[in-house]
C-alpha cells in the first residue's frame, strides 16, 4: 500500500476505512483505534475540500483533537500492557513517545502558510501510525492480552 498523497481522492475510503485485520480483539483499544481513523478522515476532508486555502484554526483544531487522543489512548494502552505484565512494555511506550514527538513536530511546523502542505504531512502520519504502529506494533501484543485479560 502507497502514502496517501494529493493525487489519492479516494484517500478517505481506502486508507481510513477499519478493517477486521487492526483488530487487537479488545473493544476499548479498537474502538480508540477506530477514532484514529475518523481523524485520519477529518484531515482528509480538509485536504480534498475545494478551498484553495484551509482555516488555520482547523488545523489547529485538528491537532488538537489528535495530541488529545494520542494521549488518552497511549495513557490507556500502556495502562492495560503494564498492568498484565507485557514483557515489551519498555519498547512500546518508545514507540510511544517518538510518535508524540512527531505530532509535536508536525504541529511546530505549522505556521499557517502552508496549509496543504502540513495536512499532507499530518494525513502521512496518521496513516504510518495505522500502517506501522497499530498493524505492526499493536499486534504484538494481541495475543498476550488475549490470554491475560
Amino acid at each position: 500500500m502507497t502514502k496517501p498523497n494529493s493525487n489519492h481522492r479516494e484517500v478517505t475510503d481506502v486508507y481510513f476505512a477499519w478493517k477486521e485485520e487492526y483488530s487487537v480483539n479488545i473493544e476499548a483499544i479498537d474502538n480508540q483505534h477506530k477514532k484514529l481513523f475518523e481523524i485520519g478522515r477529518k484531515v482528509s476532508h480538509l485536504i480534498f475540500s475545494n478551498d484553495t486555502l484551509v482555516n488555520n484554526e482547523d488545523i489547529v483544531n485538528i491537532f488538537n483533537e489528535l495530541k488529545k487522543y494520542t494521549e488518552f489512548h497511549f495513557r490507556f494502552e500502556e495502562k492495560l500492557l503494564q498492568e498484565n505484565g507485557y514483557a515489551h512494555y519498555v519498547t512500546h511506550k518508545y514507540e510511544h513517545d517518538l510518535l508524540i514527538e512527531k505530532i509535536k513536530k508536525i504541529e511546530s511546523n505549522n505556521s499557517g502558510s502552508l496549509q496543504k502542505e502540513i495536512l499532507m504531512e499530518l494525513i502521512n502520519f496518521v496513516f504510518e501510525w495505522i500502517s506501522n504502529h497499530i498493524v505492526k506494533g499493536d499486534m504484538k501484543y494481541k495475543d498476550f492480552l488475549g490470554k491475560n485479560i
